[in-house]
């Protein structure tokens, strides 16, 4: 990865976005959520109880989408701060 994250920002994978029911339903665009978890991938150096490769979950509206180049493939991340993050996932 060639950027990294300053002070308490992170960088979270967001999950794939849910565009179908269980049922099997397709969902238009309108209808379809922003992920609200994700796998943290790059933490700053003032982030005290966060780890790489942890699952996360964070508000819907939480943290700045960028593009980055994640092992030779263009990946859509979010910026966050520790303090964006709600749970963690286990």
């Amino acid at each position: 990865m060639n950027i990294i994250p300053l002070y308490d920002r992170l960088f979270v994978l967001p999950d794939g976005i849910v565009d179908h029911t269980k049922g099997g339903i397709i969902l238009s665009d309108y209808s379809t959520k922003r992920p609200t978890s994700g796998t943290i991938v790059a933490i700053g150096s003032r982030v005290q109880e966060r780890k790489i490769g942890e699952r996360v979950i964070y508000g819907e509206f939480a943290g700045h989408k960028q593009m980055i180049n994640l092992k030779g493939k263009d990946v859509e991340i979010l910026v966050m701060t520790e303090s964006d993050i709600c749970a963690l996932l286990k």
